[in-house]
């Protein structure tokens, strides 16, 4: 048994060793070009910025500092609530 588990352990060993060769071969092979995603995130702002999505985005957050606000106020109310009919 225990020749067995060193015969697998010297398999897996190897077999790791293969694996870090063929990703360095790969990854010298491999070339990366950003450029398309580069520029869609580009359009994107730039769109943004022309649309005025400013004010969108200032609504939007405004909405959350409200539903926060809502929030904390409520969550006083029934500490209050709870505490009274403890």
């Amino acid at each position: 048994m225990a020749s067995k588990i060193r015969r697998e352990a010297g398999f897996a060993n190897k077999l790791e060793e293969k694996r870090k060769v063929f990703a360095a071969e790969q990854s010298d092979k491999i070339q990366y070009d950003l450029r398309d995603i580069d520029r869609i995130f580009d359009e994107m702002e730039t769109d943004h910025i022309q649309t005025g999505g400013g004010m969108g985005t200032m609504a939007l957050n405004l909405g959350m500092v409200l539903v926060i606000l809502t929030s904390i106020m409520l969550w006083i109310k029934m500490s209050k609530y709870e505490s009274k009919n403890s």
